[in-house]
């Protein structure tokens, strides 16, 4: 079952009321995911820095505002972006 939206999101969402409800949904800062095609672009696209936790009603009216999405960043970008989230995790191994 999905996570239900906070209270204090649910105000005037419409699916509030519907079989679903009001739900918790990922969404990426980087869209649409037809645009990621690479596997270093679906990475890129995934690291969680890269994604919110939203209600879904607010996820649907950001796609709806602007459904191309961001530009996509360069391969040096994502390259570099990658490389920082492995960095990260591996220190985070290393920590006692």
């Amino acid at each position: 079952m999905s996570e239900k939206c906070p209270k204090k999101w649910q105000g005037e969402c419409p699916r509030r009321l519907s079989r679903g409800g009001c739900y918790i949904s990922s969404h990426h800062l980087f869209y649409p995911n037809t645009v990621y095609e690479t596997p270093l672009e679906q990475r890129f696209r995934e690291l969680p820095s890269n994604k919110l936790r939203l209600c879904r009603n607010v996820e649907a009216g950001i796609h709806e505002a602007d459904p191309d999405g961001p530009p996509k960043p360069t391969i040096e970008v994502m390259e570099y972006c990658v490389g920082q989230e492995q960095l990260r995790r591996e220190l985070e191994g290393r920590r006692p």
